[in-house]
């Protein structure tokens, strides 16, 4: 009866320890950030970049499942609201878009959704990021 006691007591342990890992990672921040600038060309025309900052202990990682999702943006018409991994500019690193037309407003804000993927530098281990965010224009 002792033994039993013990081993319940053990697994429930074990349980508990586990159990409190996977909820850490569900709760993990993101481990980089998005930095998003824009420059007005002489079109009138606006271009944003989305660049993803990453730490120095990753590295950037163009298998992984890249997204640049535009949400709202009232007074800009871009040709595509939605970029993937085949978008990604490497050198950035992250996403350039430009709109297709000069806004139909002076100023306004852009809502997005930007999905990266990182890894350690011996690609040990992968993360993806989902950054959700706002630029004012």
């Amino acid at each position: 009866m002792k033994y039993c006691a013990i081993v319940v007591g053990v697994i429930a342990a074990f349980c508990f320890i586990g159990l409190n890992i996977f909820s850490q990672d569900a709760k993990m921040e993101n481990l980089t950030s998005v930095t998003v600038t824009k420059e007005q060309l002489k079109d009138q025309k606006i271009s944003f970049k989305f660049t993803l900052n990453i730490p120095k202990d990753l590295v950037f990682n163009d298998e992984g499942p890249w997204k640049l999702k535009l949400k709202t943006h009232e007074g800009l018409s871009f040709d595509k609201e939605e970029l993937t991994v085949k978008d990604v500019k490497k050198d950035v690193p992250g996403f350039v878009i430009t709109t297709r037309e000069k806004p139909s407003k002076t100023n306004g804000a852009m809502d997005y959704t930007l999905t990266s993927f990182v890894c350690a530098k011996d690609k040990s281990k992968c993360y993806r990021e989902v950054h959700n965010g706002t630029t004012n224009w």
